[in-house]
């Protein structure tokens, strides 16, 4: 069956600003997601402090953070308690481009890890990356290419507009290039190409790109 489209969605990171036992809402299991949405980038310079009814959950029973999509996991033999709040630092997003067509590659780096003995290959997932290209009307590309030669870190977001589900894309991303067309009997059209701009938080954890739930 034929699938509807994304919708693409170009932003920019504000002053990060602190948060103190920020509400979550139960995903699914043990999945939590910050409930405001306006405050679910997490700034990964800062640390994330996530607790259990008020008491700091211990590192060892976290999974994971979602820092772009403001999601923390636990392990799943942690019993959780109470009320799941966190303690950090969000970037406030502002809307910078609509785009209007968009080519996007995702990649995880394998590493072999192979022993001897091993009787088939064994590998273990790396690094994230994601790299591509969109497409945006004249509106605006004079500041998006101001951004390009600044290396300013933006924010690409894909809404799927298929479903009502809330599950999309948003990555870190670097502009790499532009391309400009113009036709006489058309609008002016411009292209930029882009790479992941992943980091480490403080944590040691991949910040890079995910999907929401």
């Amino acid at each position: 069956m034929a699938t509807a489209g994304y919708s693409a969605i170009l932003y920019r990171s504000g002053t990060s600003t602190s948060m103190t036992a920020e509400a979550t809402t139960l995903v699914t299991g043990k999945t939590y997601r910050i409930t405001n949405a306006a405050k679910r980038m997490l700034d990964p310079t800062v640390a994330v402090v996530v607790n259990d009814s008020g008491t700091p959950v211990d590192e060892a029973d976290i999974l994971s953070i979602d820092y772009l999509h403001g999601i923390v996991v636990f392990v799943p033999g942690y019993p959780i308690g109470g009320a799941i709040t966190i303690d950090a630092n969000y970037l406030p997003l502002s809307q910078i481009a609509d785009v209007y067509t968009t080519s996007i590659s995702t990649a995880v780096t394998m590493l072999e890890n192979t022993v001897y003995e091993d009787t088939s290959v064994s590998r273990l997932a790396g690094l994230k990356d994601i790299s591509g290209s969109f497409s945006v009307y004249d509106e605006g590309a004079t500041a998006l290419s101001s951004l390009a030669a600044n290396g300013t870190v933006l924010y690409l977001t894909l809404l799927h507009t298929g479903s009502a589900s809330t599950e999309h894309l948003r990555a870190r991303v670097l502009l790499e290039s532009e391309d400009v067309s113009v036709a006489v009997d058309g609008l002016i059209e411009s292209t930029y190409n882009f790479t992941g701009a992943s980091i480490k938080s403080v944590e040691g954890r991949d910040v890079s790109w995910s999907f929401d739930y």
